[in-house]
């Protein structure tokens, strides 16, 4: 570890609180970084920050490390060690508005976070699970608030089957202010944490998806406030509910396709909207009432003090700030 590592390490275990407990909020980073030494700073540069300049780096795990890109504006990175890094994590941070990250077949740490800059991840191989990003525990697996990011032949799995107790509901990846483009993309998750979540913060969200597939959780895609999204190609492989839209989000359905049986529906309420077109096409169940939900729909009244209390609502937790993660 370097001299400015152990000192933000340091300053971490020192300081506990000052890094929201929950969410990261704040935090900048995976690995827990606000900012970084300026280029060329080094220590001295670390110490500037100190004498109150501007928020020390606070590490919640492992210092990032800024990584220089043998090509300005491409980073490459390889597991086996043959490109300009082995970390994601480290690309992500180190990587500016406009950058592209390549990414060479291998599993990788996450959770990786985008935060107010626009990014493309792409993995080289043409199987997207030959390039897997995965994470288990606080955060969502990939982050992007206030930024924007284009995902290539990607899968980001989120949780772990046989840990115990199972991670917080986060989700394989989670889009708050933020423009996302996915192509070929497979988002999975292994615990009752739905691999797409999205919401609107500040500035609009808008999501476009094309091929790829979404696998697990209790549903497969959330989406909470005006966000608008659509899906083209796409494979849901999920029992009941591939989409849950509510608080006024869009969605839209072309050419998808249901691996969930014939009891599947998207639901959409307290505004929402969702539009299914293709060969296969779910009933989408909209809003009867301020709490409509698949399950109060099919069953009447009996059910609804379930579906109040369900899973959508406990993915986007009370008194948690929109753009935070759940």
């Amino acid at each position: 570890m370097s001299i400015v590592g152990d000192i933000a390490r340091r300053l971490t275990l020192a300081n506990p609180g000052l890094a929201d407990p929950l969410t990261g909020a704040g935090v900048g980073n995976p690995q827990g970084i606000v900012g970084a030494p300026p280029a060329g700073g080094g220590l001295a540069g670390l110490l500037g920050t100190l004498m109150g300049r501007t928020p020390p780096a606070l590490p919640l795990g492992a210092p990032a490390q800024l990584v220089v890109p043998a090509k300005p504006g491409v980073f490459s990175v390889d597991a086996a060690g043959g490109g300009d890094t082995v970390s994601l994590r480290d690309a992500a941070f180190s990587a500016k508005s406009g950058d592209q990250i390549v990414v060479k077949p291998g599993i990788y740490a996450g959770p990786v976070e985008i935060v107010g800059k626009k990014i493309r991840i792409k993995g080289v191989a043409s199987d997207p699970g030959a390039v897997a990003i995965k994470h288990s525990g606080r955060s969502a697996a990939i982050v992007v608030r206030e930024g924007g990011l284009e995902l290539d032949s990607v899968r980001v799995l989120f949780g772990n089957s046989g840990e115990y107790p199972p991670s917080e509901p986060h989700g394989a990846l989670y889009v708050a202010g933020s423009s996302v483009l996915l192509r070929n993309v497979e988002l999975g998750s292994a615990d009752a944490s739905a691999p797409l979540i999205a919401e609107q913060s500040g500035k609009p969200t808008k999501i476009e998806v094309y091929g790829g597939q979404l696998m697990g959780g209790q549903a497969n895609a959330i989406f909470r406030g005006p966000v608008r999204v659509k899906f083209t190609g796409t494979q849901f492989d999920g029992y009941k509910l591939p989409v849950v839209a509510w608080l006024d989000a869009a969605v839209e359905l072309v050419d998808c396709r249901f691996d969930s049986g014939g009891l599947a529906s998207i639901n959409a309420y307290e505004g929402a909207t969702a539009s299914v077109s293709g060969a296969q096409k779910l009933r989408v169940d909209a809003a009867r009432g301020k709490d409509a939900t698949t399950l109060e729909q099919s069953f009447g009244g009996a059910k609804a003090a379930i579906a109040r209390g369900g899973f959508s609502r406990d993915i986007f937790r009370r008194g948690r700030k929109p753009g935070t993660i759940p």
